[in-house]
């Protein structure tokens, strides 16, 4: 029998494909009114790297007007509180969004050390339900103290730069906890 314990505080990351003619990163950032601290950035992530910016046009318009940043946050928070996030991200994409069509795609995570958790609101085969109709989707598990991708991982998170920026975030939490 297992003993069952609180989980480990994790950090929140957050994914942003948004459409920077119209918005920029600092005025979404405000907009969500977190009560996190930034602590580290991957900005402006080629077409090259971000694959779903093709995927997304569709939706939201021309890739050139496309852009996808990576954020991770500071504050050690409870796992659970993805759920929230999740919740919150919906509501924000909806408000934001013109005839219908989002102009922001939010993607919150938490960064554990032994996986990077998404949100979503889609089940799927490799999808654990939470709660509030919010799944989770392991992005990464960890090997040899690294990140590793799995078949499902999203492209936009696949490429080995965007993997080396979640494995500092890791490192900052291992050096947290």
């Amino acid at each position: 029998m297992s003993t069952l314990t609180t989980s480990p505080k994790v950090l929140i990351c957050l994914g942003l494909l948004y459409r920077r003619d119209l918005y920029d990163q600092d005025q979404i950032l405000e907009s969500l009114q977190l009560p996190l601290k930034v602590f580290s950035q991957f900005n402006d992530v080629p077409t090259s790297i971000a694959t779903m910016k093709t995927y997304y046009s569709k939706e939201m318009g021309a890739i050139d007007h496309l852009q996808r940043d990576f954020v991770v946050f500071e504050n050690l928070v409870d796992r659970d509180q993805l759920v929230d996030l999740k919740l919150q991200s919906d509501l924000f994409e909806n408000k934001f969004s013109i005839e219908g069509k989002r102009m922001i795609n939010l993607d919150f995570g938490v960064i554990s050390l032994e996986n990077m958790v998404l949100s979503t609101g889609k089940s799927f085969s490799h999808r654990i339900y939470i709660k509030d109709g919010v799944y989770g989707e392991l992005t990464y598990q960890t090997i040899n103290n690294s990140y590793q991708t799995l078949t499902w991982t999203y492209p936009d998170y696949m490429h080995r730069d965007v993997i080396q920026f979640f494995d500092l975030a890791r490192n900052y939490l291992k050096a947290l906890l």
